[in-house]
């Protein structure tokens, strides 16, 4: 049978881009709408591939009754890019100009001009702190000469021919509800993840709320005490680059086989699986099989006074000062450098 190459059935994709021809006619929203097309298209792959936050940098702070803003990167919600390639340096706003803000002043036009609120109150001691939030902006710019409307004279109109893209720094009086979620459980994302049959993962809803990051909270100065920075309510988003150094660092050493600790009676019964019982090597091994006997039942074996005194195993023998082991066994010198002889020439074939 020839496979069908024509499909069963067609579904909108939601996008619509330009195609051209020789001698069209060209309109200024037919050459913008590629643009949109691809914007488009780079926002659902950055907030559905990858997530939205802050994925470096942006990290505020206050330093001599200025507000710094370090340059840095994120994705919006709705999936934008946010970037600030130059740092920040603003005024800090004082408490009073932050409770206007929040406070019945709010949408007032005029700036606040007094330290005091409703009821004559000291406006700092009232307003605990804001959230301080980054989104996208972009203003019109680059005016040429473009065709007159109506009966203007042609050289009184001008049109902008560029965007351009900045970043905002708004101060939110509330956390916005899309920083406030949490993420879901383990035991919510293991079937995507594990398990004998993975389940589909869903295309999750747009996301609600403003198009903003927030970056901390900002509480301003009281008294003698400074205006400080938390970073309350911040969304992280890890780059690639700092999970893959995560999972080199630390969960592959994790997973990786470690090696096994050999005690004394683990390493007789390895001397007996590999043969090294039997009566030539044995003889070979006679200073180490030496630790394992006793010459009467009145003493201990040397392997006994050794666990005793926390060698528990050859390894920990051979990192022990000789004139030590000599001390804790009761055995000679010579018996010592012996049984070290000997656990170096079986180190490689027993493994430990």
């Amino acid at each position: 049978m020839s496979q069908q190459t024509n499909p069963w059935a067609r579904a909108d994709a939601g996008a619509s881009t330009p195609q051209y021809f020789d001698g069209q006619v060209l309109a200024a929203a037919d050459l913008a709408l590629g643009q949109e097309a691809r914007d488009a298209e780079l926002a659902r792959m950055r907030v559905l591939l990858h997530g939205w936050g802050v994925v470096a940098g942006l990290i505020p702070g206050v330093s001599g009754g200025r507000l710094l803003i370090t340059p840095g990167y994120g994705v919006l919600p709705g999936g934008g890019e946010l970037y600030l390639p130059e740092p920040m340096d603003l005024t800090l706003p004082t408490g009073a100009e932050l409770a206007a803000h929040c406070g019945a002043q709010a949408n007032s036009c005029e700036l606040p001009s007094a330290a005091t609120g409703a009821g004559g109150q000291d406006a700092t001691a009232q307003f605990p702190a804001v959230w301080l939030a980054v989104g996208s902006t972009r203003q019109a710019a680059a005016p040429r000469s473009a065709p007159a409307t109506g009966c203007t004279h042609p050289g009184n109109t001008a049109r902008p021919t560029r965007w351009c893209h900045g970043v905002a720094l708004y101060l939110l009086c509330e956390l916005p509800d899309n920083h406030v979620g949490q993420d879901p459980s383990c035991e919510q994302l293991g079937p995507y993840l594990c398990g004998p049959e993975l389940q589909p993962v869903p295309l999750p809803d747009p996301i609600p709320g403003p198009d903003l990051l927030v970056l901390g909270q900002l509480t301003p100065a009281r008294g003698e005490s400074d205006a400080v920075v938390a970073y309350d309510g911040r969304r992280p988003l890890l780059p690639n680059h700092v999970l893959q150094a995560w999972l080199r660092s630390c969960i592959c050493p994790l997973t990786a086989k470690q090696p096994t600790v050999m005690d004394w009676t683990r390493l007789l019964e390895r001397l007996v699986e590999l043969g090294f019982d039997q009566p030539l090597e044995r003889r070979r091994l006679a200073a180490l099989f030496s630790l394992y006997t006793t010459e009467s039942e009145e003493r201990l074996s040397a392997v006994i006074m050794l666990l005793r005194a926390g060698i528990t195993g050859p390894a920990l023998f051979l990192d022990t000062d000789q004139g030590q082991l000599a001390t804790i066994t009761h055995l000679s010198a010579a018996r010592i450098t012996q049984v070290v002889a000997d656990l170096q020439r079986i180190r490689a074939a027993v493994g430990f």
